[in-house]
Parts: C-alpha cells; structure tokens; sequence
C-alpha cells in the first residue's frame, strides 16, 4: 500500500509563487491534456473534466505531492469532523453503610497496552463496625492518594463517590514523562465481604477522538520510513520534518481519506499483493479553506456522496 498523510494550516489561501504553494496550503491539481498541472476549480468540474488529480501539499521547504490517481479508481472519498480525547474516567460509588467489619479492597488495571501481563495496583482500607459510604470512600480515597498509579491523572471524591480519571496521549505526567497513549483502565472489587456494602462502577470516555494532533503526529512519524526512507538512521540519520502541530493550536484536525487503486481493479490485492494508494489529509476546520478542499474533491469524486464536515 502506498500511504500518505498531507497536513495544512488553517487560514493559509491556495497561492503559488513560481510554482511553490504557500506553506500549510492544501491544493487539488488536475493534469490538462497540454499536460500542464492547474488547479480544480471551485465549481464547474467533474469526473470528466478532471481524469487524474492529485493533492499538493505546500511547505516551507517546497510541494508535498500525493501520486497521480485516476478518479476512476477511487473506492472510498470520506471525511470526518475533528473532535477531541476523552479521557477515560471511572466513577466507584457505595450506596449502603457497611453491615460488619470488612477490609474494603479496590484493585486498578492498567489496560492501556492491551495484551497481558497487565499492570496493577491494589489499595485497602479496613472498614471497622457500621460505616456510611462516604466513610468508606474517604478511607479509599485516602489510600490511593496516597500513592496514586501512575496512570491516574485526578482521583476526587463526594457523597459515596470516587471518581478516577486518566491521562490523554500527550499529557505531562507527575513524573516528568509525557503519557504515550490514551490510558485505558479497569477496576476489580477484592473485598473479602461483598455483601458487607454494595458497590458498583460506571466507566465513560476513553476515546480517542478523530484528528487530535498528538495522534496525527504520530500517524504522521508512523509514515516516515515509507515516505523518505527514515527506515536507515545511518544512511538517513536526520528525521524529517514533521507538519502536526501539537501546542493546541489546533486543537484538533478534520481529517479526509482518498483511496484509490493502482490498476482499477475493484479489490484491494492482485495475487495477494495490496494495490492501494490512501491519501490522508489533516486539516484544521477553518471554513474557508476547508470548504475549497471539500468543494474540489466532491466534484472530482461525484461517484461518491458529497463530503461536508463542518
């Protein structure tokens, strides 16, 4: 598969100065039959008027070019609005006081890397005679605050509550490190008395939205052995620059796919060998030039519904 991922910058116009666009602008050119490369109008195009297109980049450093594809060839156009993370929260309630005297036992998994052995931390608070929930969370609360996992952003309680959230990819850590990915959690009631109070627990969030820049930045890093050869670092011992921009302006990309195939064959393989070419593109929603990239694309790609995520 021949993948690549374009980023533009918000409010930058479509403009070429001697043939460079404007660094952070995304352009659509379609190839004329004089063979000159121009770019596809705002309105008035089709599949017909534009056989072959590709997406242009602009840099500081000169065009980023997508390879030519036939509109033909398309088999997928789509696009999705920008939304951010949602950490992953999870809050454990008590809803009765405790009948006898029990150690109360919380145990947190870290699931974030997704395969076994999972990473866990386990806190107790010896709960003597009748206590009320709020009691008790407070002697929980107290136990993992005092040495909270490392996976845990904010621990806070309330009323018979506690409610524990966990880092974003890209969140600076108490530790001094930078969180890697979205942490993901779970909870296990150890308790050695489960009728002794009732418990329960309530996850929400934990996604990891579409376009957040720490995420394209990392697709965008994933790419730079396909792309520029960065496989080597003795032959190729300087990384290539990277365009996402990860100080929270944007806060997030909407983000747009092209897949094409090679040959115009309506699978993705020939004898088991993938035949792809997928375009990404990352752009911040800025309406105007948002608008245009949508605008060339849907009329080129009329084959496909109309693209709008404003």
């Amino acid at each position: 598969m021949a993948r690549q991922l374009l980023i533009g910058k918000a409010g930058v116009a479509v403009a070429y100065t001697a043939g460079k666009l404007a660094n952070g602008a995304i352009d659509v050119q379609k190839e004329s039959a004089n063979g000159a490369h121009t770019s596809v109008a705002a309105s008035g195009e089709t599949s017909k008027t534009v056989p072959k297109l590709r997406i242009v980049q602009g840099t500081s450093l000169g065009n980023v070019y997508s390879p030519w594809i036939d509109a033909r060839n398309v088999i997928n156009w789509s696009g999705a609005a920008g939304a951010a993370q949602a950490a992953h929260q999870l809050v454990y309630t008590i809803s009765t006081s405790s009948a006898v005297s029990f150690n109360l036992e919380l145990k947190l998994i870290n699931m974030t890397n997704g395969a076994e052995p999972f990473e866990m931390k386990n806190y107790e608070f010896a709960v003597v005679g009748i206590k009320s929930p709020t009691q008790q969370i407070v002697g929980l609360y107290n136990a993992i605050v005092a040495d909270p996992p490392h996976w845990i952003k904010t621990v806070s309680k309330s009323a018979g509550a506690l409610t524990l959230v966990g880092y974003k990819k890209g969140e600076a850590k108490v530790d001094g490190s930078v969180q890697g990915d979205l942490v993901q959690f779970k909870f296990a009631d150890n308790s050695g008395d489960w009728s002794a109070s009732t418990v329960a627990g309530v996850f929400s969030g934990g996604t990891r939205g579409v376009g957040d820049p720490f995420y394209v930045e990392a697709f965008e890093k994933s790419l730079q052995g396909m792309n520029f050869g960065y496989y080597n670092r003795i032959d190729r011992p300087n990384a290539p620059v990277t365009y996402a921009d990860v100080d929270g302006s944007p806060a997030d990309y909407d983000m747009y796919s092209v897949v094409a195939t090679k040959d115009g064959s309506t699978t993705s393989g020939i004898n088991g060998v993938d035949n792809l070419i997928e375009i990404n593109i990352a752009f911040p929603q800025d309406g105007t030039e948002t608008d245009l990239l949508e605008a060339q694309l849907n009329q080129v790609l009329d084959a496909f519904a109309a693209v709008a995520v404003a």
